[in-house]
């Protein structure tokens, strides 16, 4: 190891600094792991690229095209809508104060419950058609794994990604029960222009 450093604060507000094995969340990174997780599957021969989602998972997938596979998710290829970029106008406040009334984020807690998010909306082209960046994509992913493994999604990456990695310090955290030395979350407000907690 040639340099090594931390910098920054994990929360600004008590000037707690960040350490060299602070977590931070990582968002859409998380879609690695699961990306990880399916291909695992894969070389355990337990999943196919060619499998179509409709042949793997249990639920009601209403507009989502069943002639998609998982390769299709897993490229962004499936035509899918995002369940957030396509469904609300993030420059209407009023649209984006009614969605979170009727969806508040500390409900977002399982894989079906995104299902009612994005099931219903159109797609958005032919799977394979061309690629589009698609939340929704992995969280179909996620309920693959579950209903291949008949476990939890988190509990499969935790065992065969995470710890196998050696990634002591990588976990699927609650946002109001964030385990100590973790970061807090900031975003610049499009208001006020300044650092706010999200």
């Amino acid at each position: 190891m040639l340099f090594r450093k931390a910098h920054g604060f994990r929360n600004r507000g008590e000037g707690l600094p960040n350490n060299i094995d602070t977590s931070f969340t990582i968002a859409s990174g998380t879609k690695l792991f699961t990306a990880a997780a399916v291909c695992i599957l894969v070389d355990q021969g337990r999943l196919s690229l060619d499998s179509k989602i409709c042949e793997l998972l249990p639920h009601d997938l209403k507009n989502i095209d069943k002639n998609i596979t998982v390769f299709h998710l897993l490229t962004h290829s499936a035509g899918v809508a995002d369940y957030l970029n396509d469904a609300l106008n993030f420059d209407d406040d009023a649209a984006m104060e009614r969605f979170y009334a009727a969806y508040p984020v500390h409900t977002w807690t399982t894989h079906e419950f995104f299902l009612q998010l994005f099931c219903r909306l159109p797609g958005k082209f032919a799977p394979g058609e061309r690629a589009s960046y698609s939340n929704s994509n992995f969280i179909l992913l996620g309920l693959i794994i579950e209903a291949v493994t008949g476990g939890g999604y988190r509990e499969f990456v935790m065992a065969n990604v995470a710890q196998t990695l050696g990634l002591a310090n990588t976990g699927f955290y609650a946002t109001n029960n964030l385990p100590a030395n973790t970061a807090i979350g900031y975003m610049l407000g499009k208001q006020q222009n300044e650092l706010v907690g999200n």
